[in-house]
């Protein structure tokens, strides 16, 4: 996902950040992001989204930082 825009300057605030993006797409994750503002990272997958929870999860509580899994479903359509 390679987010240029906001998430190079929020780095510093978030210093787990590369390594759980990394530990996403080890996993299998088609992508990874830091959501919105901050402090949530957020993985795209097609499958192994068990594996992919778990490698995150792993990469943020060694730096310190409990880890909540949420697997949610993208919607099949807009807001109507």
């Amino acid at each position: 996902m390679q987010d240029r825009l906001h998430q190079p300057g929020r780095r510093q605030a978030y210093p787990y950040l590369d390594d759980v993006i990394a530990a996403a797409l080890g996993a299998g994750a088609l992508g990874a992001a830091l959501s919105g503002a901050g402090g949530s990272v957020l993985a795209v997958v097609d499958r192994k989204a068990v594996s992919v929870g778990r490698a995150m999860a792993e990469a943020a509580r060694q730096h310190k930082i409990e880890a909540r899994i949420l697997r949610v479903r993208a919607a099949a359509r807009g807001a109507g």
